[in-house]
């Protein structure tokens, strides 16, 4: 959890330097693998705001919110991944 912590400073430092998808979105997955699910939904949720269109993204929220629980929204956001990235049906079962 260390490397975690660490790479959560890195890139909280590096969002005070602009809107970037790939800093939203990576701190999206420190913040799902903590746990802090308010957090990591925030994150990627900005990320998608720049780039709607990253299959990446899409699957990482699906994963959170199936680990949230929340089987619904995992379903929908695993589809759009699959939808912008046919390769992505392999790592999922929908």
């Amino acid at each position: 959890q260390g490397k975690v912590n660490e790479a959560e400073i890195a890139l909280k430092n590096a969002e005070k330097l602009g809107d970037h998808e790939m800093i939203y979105s990576h701190l999206g997955i420190i913040y799902s693998v903590l746990q802090k699910y308010d957090l990591s939904l925030k994150y990627f949720k900005k990320a998608l705001d720049i780039n709607p269109k990253n299959p990446d993204t899409h699957y990482n929220l699906g994963l959170t919110y199936k680990s949230m629980g929340n089987l619904e929204k995992s379903k929908e956001e695993l589809q759009k991944a699959v939808y912008l990235n046919p390769a992505y049906k392999e790592k999922i079962n929908l």
